[in-house]
């Protein structure tokens, strides 16, 4: 991950910042997603960025700055109001004292296109990147540059009414009706990654160490309760380890005349 700055032009309409009681929230999120792993920092910021929008049915919005730590003290100053952006020009009409977030095209277009979400939040975990696939999470087909309008269209083909979807090698976008939705489905994922991380591993310690059988059973039991789904990512049992798991038999339960 390489920040180089905006890749849009920003029109200032004023200097001032936004003033909004909802800030309050969005930056008790940023500073919740900076202590959770959800948004890693870097020299002079984070990787990520959250905004909400400040009129139903209207694509204006209030979004974290550029270059902006989101575990540091996050006053009025470091978040700006966006009333509009011209895509085809790359122009970003706001307000506030510094640049909007190097993502702003990304979460008007999403707003534009989804009039039901009230709130994005994007970031970046590598939990959530590595399981996505595995959980069901929607991921972009191909990696596009951050800031960009090719990942614009990426993250549309797949965005549908989804609320959650990953970009490849570009973090995830959290959507939500309220900031809280789209906060704790950040948090909910990103648990379920982990613990779903915990029950691969213990499934491939028993694929190299426990009978042939054993395993099929267990994965068997897994995949029907939706925890654990085949997949090429999953590492092939040495040949010769197989060949030896595969001729032991299922132990049978011992008749009752020798039990006597």
């Amino acid at each position: 991950m390489g920040y180089a700055g905006t890749k849009f032009k920003t029109e200032l309409l004023s200097h001032t910042p936004p003033h909004d009681d909802r800030i309050k929230e969005l930056s008790a999120w940023c500073l919740t997603f900076c202590k959770s792993g959800l948004a890693p920092t870097y020299e002079g910021g984070s990787y990520g960025n959250l905004s909400f929008r400040t009129k139903s049915g209207d694509e204006a919005f209030i979004i974290t700055a550029a270059k902006s730590g989101l575990g540091e003290s996050n006053t009025e100053d470091r978040f700006v109001q966006v009333w509009n952006i011209d895509l085809e020009k790359r122009i970003v009409y706001a307000s506030g004292i510094r640049n909007p977030s190097s993502e702003s095209m990304l979460h008007y277009s999403i707003y534009k296109a989804r009039r039901d979400i009230q709130a994005i939040f994007h970031g970046h975990c590598k939990q959530i990147s590595l399981q996505a696939p595995l959980i069901g999470i929607p991921e972009t087909h191909k990696e596009e540059p951050y800031g960009t309008t090719n990942l614009i269209e990426q993250v549309m083909k797949i965005l549908g009414d989804n609320k959650i979807v990953e970009m490849k090698n570009h973090g995830f976008l959290s959507l939500g009706k309220t900031m809280e939705e789209a906060g704790l489905l950040a948090l909910h994922c990103q648990r379920a990654c982990k613990e779903h991380n915990i029950i691969l591993s213990s499934l491939l310690e028993l694929r190299y160490r426990c009978p042939h059988w054993l395993y099929e059973k267990t994965s068997l039991v897994l995949q029907q309760a939706h925890l654990f789904q085949k997949h090429p990512l999953h590492p092939p049992l040495p040949e010769e380890a197989s060949s030896f798991r595969a001729n032991q038999q299922e132990p049978q339960p011992p008749r009752c005349q020798d039990l006597l």
